[in-house]
């Protein structure tokens, strides 16, 4: 059976496309950012990621707060408009991300492979995965930026004019949402290399060449979608099976923190609905990956087939981890000795009892230790979310 249509273009903002998109990201709402060695906001040692003009997370937070607190936008359009002049040396209180993976993969590799008019190579581009029901104030750039008609009535000159007209392009392109303050730590799924070969890999089965060469990831985004969409409508022999595994790969390579994360802390009941919490997050991450390639439906049951059988696998294979690294209990010590020499007739009855209890003891304890899963659970049952 042929693969879904393939997006030709980029969905601009208001279309019909990108409201389909908008819709079923609601679902389980994901923000993608790219940051490098030239990036004004990073993690600090909190893991929180503080926008420039804040000294520190503790008074991103407090104006956050104040903010929420007296229902109060910090998303004006003269902050917004300075946050895209970038050669301003003014600190923005806002924090750049995407809503579409498919430009933070693109954007990522731009970067490294110093395309179009950059000014710099990044040789360490990393993808930082949000969730964004954790934040406070997240706002669409190009809806703020294309709220003023100043520029309409001739109160700017020409040159801001452009950078007015450039910003808003842009934003569009790249699906761009503003988040004011600060990313908690708590808040960011994964971080990951996008050099490290796991993703490289996993990219390029969806991506050929975008990893690997320059010519794949072009000037432009909109030049690179264009030759992605030729590729894919040329045909591949990818079954739809397949499309959600590889799907599932990249959203697993993009999740590598949380599903590589020491499960040695947790015991065998807690253990399964941490491995499903992260199996949601996985699942929801590998359809807006491959929303962002095809227009499908949820009724694509192969697609999901394929997605939920991949991260199924990874689930087995974290479950095994965790019962080999789980230790074994002691061996209860009896409170009597014999010698190896001695028999069982010598064994008092009520030694014998002591004996008997204390390997009831041990069979209930390694019987604690073995991982089941949950009943009624099922992979399946991440379809709806």
């Amino acid at each position: 059976m042929s693969l879904p249509h393939v997006w030709l273009y980029p969905p601009t903002h208001g279309s019909q496309a990108r409201q389909r998109l908008t819709e079923r990201r609601k679902t389980h709402p994901l923000l993608f950012r790219i940051e490098d060695e030239y990036s004004q906001t990073t993690a600090d040692n909190n893991g929180d990621h503080v926008a420039a003009s804040f000294p520190d997370g503790p008074a991103a937070e407090e104006a956050s707060f104040t903010h929420a607190e007296h229902n109060t936008s910090p998303f004006d359009f003269d902050t917004v408009f300075r946050h895209f002049d970038w050669g301003s040396d003014q600190a923005s209180p806002l924090i750049s991300c995407t809503a579409s993976p498919r430009w933070a993969f693109w954007e990522g590799n731009s970067r490294f492979f110093q395309t179009g008019h950059r000014r710099k190579k990044s040789d360490s581009p990393r993808l930082v995965i949000i969730d964004w029901s954790q934040l406070l104030h997240v706002e669409d750039a190009y809806a703020i930026l294309r709220g003023s008609d100043r520029a309409s009535r001739g109160r700017w000159s020409p040159s801001h004019t452009r950078q007015l007209d450039k910003s808003r392009y842009c934003a569009n392109q790249a699906q761009e949402f503003l988040i004011f303050g600060i990313v908690p730590a708590t808040a960011v799924l994964s971080t990951v290399d996008m050099t490290s070969e796991p993703f490289c890999k996993a990219l390029e089965a969806l991506y050929e060449g975008l990893t690997s060469n320059p010519d794949a990831v072009r000037d432009s985004f909109r030049a690179a979608w264009t030759a992605q969409a030729e590729d894919w409508k040329q045909g591949t022999g990818v079954s739809k099976f397949q499309l959600g595994e590889r799907g599932a790969r990249l959203a697993i390579a993009m999740l590598h923190e949380l599903w590589n994360s020491d499960l040695r802390d947790f015991s065998a009941a807690e253990i399964g609905p941490v491995l499903d919490s992260v199996a949601v997050h996985t699942s929801a991450l590998a359809e807006q990956v491959l929303m962002d390639l095809f227009y499908f439906g949820t009724q694509e049951s192969e697609i999901f087939d394929g997605i939920n059988s991949c991260i199924e696998r990874k689930r087995d294979e974290c479950l095994d981890r965790h019962q080999g690294a789980t230790p074994s209990p002691p061996t209860p010590e009896l409170s009597f000795s014999k010698s190896a020499d001695t028999s069982l007739d010598e064994i008092t009855m009520d030694e014998l009892t002591k004996l008997l209890e204390a390997s009831l003891i041990l069979t209930k304890k390694l019987a604690s230790q073995t991982c089941e899963r949950p009943s009624g659970w099922s992979i399946h049952a991440i379809n709806d979310c």
